[in-house]
């Protein structure tokens, strides 16, 4: 599963989740999630259609046989830079149709679509106009991936625009449990200082 979560400067403990639902429950109003699965959608000239429930149910339920021989669905692939051996930027990975795809370009359309996503709702909830520019990204990866594989997710986020590499300390790249951590400490400061204020 994949989602993300972001906070203002100015408060960094408000912590807002991603809004998403799954339009397989619609009898409960499409069930709210804060992650969703990995899936990810192309058409047949490899740009964007879909992502995470969206993507499999229109796959699966929208598409003829012949139109899903064209088309580039990606079901979990999270943990292919890891299972890659001799990952490069030359590196496939394989749709549930057998068509093959190049790794960064898989990845790339993933992290565009969180980038437009998160942008939004960082300005629905913002009183002035937030930008590309404003914003700080830390992509967050199994401790177990290798430096190729943290090196191809910060190349795919080139890719997606969330930085460049003459701009890269707008994209920090940082270890799932390490990340956690650090969040558990700061908070465990935040409520410990907030207790001292109001004694």
């Amino acid at each position: 599963f994949s989602g993300y979560a972001w906070s203002f400067s100015l408060n960094k403990y408000e912590i807002y989740a991603m809004r998403a639902t799954d339009p397989c429950r619609p009898a409960e109003g499409g069930l709210s999630q804060t992650k969703v699965p990995t899936n990810l959608l192309l058409t047949p000239d490899k740009t964007f259609h879909s992502f995470g429930h969206q993507a499999l149910s229109y796959y699966n339920r929208e598409l003829s046989e012949d139109d899903q021989a064209e088309w580039y669905c990606f079901e979990r692939f999270k943990m292919s830079l890891h299972s890659e051996k001799d990952l490069s930027r030359q590196s496939k990975i394989a749709a549930a149709n057998g068509r093959e795809l190049r790794i960064g370009t898989v990845f790339a359309h993933v992290l565009r679509y969180f980038r437009d996503k998160a942008l939004d709702e960082c300005n629905a909830e913002a009183e002035t106009q937030i930008v590309l520019e404003d914003i700080e990204w830390v992509i967050t990866v199994p401790a177990i991936w290798n430096n190729a594989a943290k090196q191809m997710m910060r190349e795919a986020a080139y890719k997606a625009g969330l930085a460049s590499e003459s701009k890269p300390d707008r994209v920090k790249i940082a270890l799932e449990p390490e990340s956690a951590s650090l969040y558990c400490k700061s908070l465990k400061h935040h409520i410990s200082a907030g207790k001292d204020e109001t004694a």
